[in-house]
């Protein structure tokens, strides 16, 4: 009962059978059941190990769970799904074993700043549709060159509380709470439509083809850190003239 003391965001209640898929280091509270493509592999999480807990902990890939349709009354699934091989296959499996779920990403603009090589998809949420992009070659490494600026930033006090802050994380991350079903588009770097439930490419300045040429790549990426940080300004400014208005 520890863990309802705890900030309970997604209404869940004493006896639902919730599972975290994708627990890693920092498994959560509410969660019943945990999943981990690689328990005994610590590197993806800083070395650090699945905590001891006397919750089950079943050892397989998001794309492909042994549980039963509906089995769980919530599934959470926090900075996984641009990992996967198939990230279509495990929207299809969270949808099935559970009845509502969240599932949060860094979004895409997030990952040219902080450029993980372990990540494979570019994530983002536009008209209540989950956009995963496959990264081309291009975008692998450093394209920005700020990879590691942001950890100096974090070593201010003021900078890590404003990255931490609800509007900044809601920016920085897809934050998706889903019932019964969702849309997703998932669209490979080799240009195959795996189009899943979403019938057509909803085309927006953060779903839009990318350039092809290596050439226009800096460019690109620029404008679009841009329009990120426009949005970053936008938000904050609203929350802080709804402050003064208290």
């Amino acid at each position: 009962m520890a863990a309802f003391a705890l900030e309970n965001r997604f209404d869940i209640r004493p006896g639902d059978r919730v599972l975290d898929a994708g627990c890693g280091a920092y498994p959560f509270p509410f969660a019943t059941h945990l999943v981990d493509a690689k328990p005994a592999d610590n590197s993806e999480r800083f070395g650090l190990p699945i905590p001891k807990s006397i919750r089950p902990l079943y050892h397989c890939s998001v794309e492909d769970m042994p549980f039963g349709d509906a089995e769980f009354d919530f599934v959470y699934c926090a900075h996984v799904l641009e990992h996967v091989s198939d990230p279509g296959r495990a929207c299809r499996e969270l949808m099935r074993i559970a009845r509502r779920g969240y599932i949060e990403c860094p979004r895409s603009w997030t990952e040219y700043v902080f450029s993980s090589e372990r990540h494979r998809w570019l994530v983002d949420l536009e008209d209540n549709v989950l956009i995963f992009r496959e990264k081309r070659r291009e975008e692998y490494g450093d394209p920005l060159g700020i990879q590691y600026s942001i950890f100096t930033w974090l070593q201010d006090r003021k900078f890590r509380l404003h990255w931490s802050s609800p509007h900044i994380r809601a920016l920085r991350n897809v934050e998706f709470y889903w019932e019964k079903s969702f849309r997703f588009f998932v669209l490979p770097a080799d240009g195959r439509n795996n189009r899943g439930a979403f019938p057509r490419f909803y085309n927006s300045s953060q779903t839009r083809p990318r350039p092809r040429a290596a050439e226009d790549l800096k460019h690109f990426l620029t404008s679009e850190l841009r329009r990120a940080l426009r949005d970053s300004e936008a938000v904050a400014l609203q929350s802080l003239n709804g402050n003064r208005r208290r």
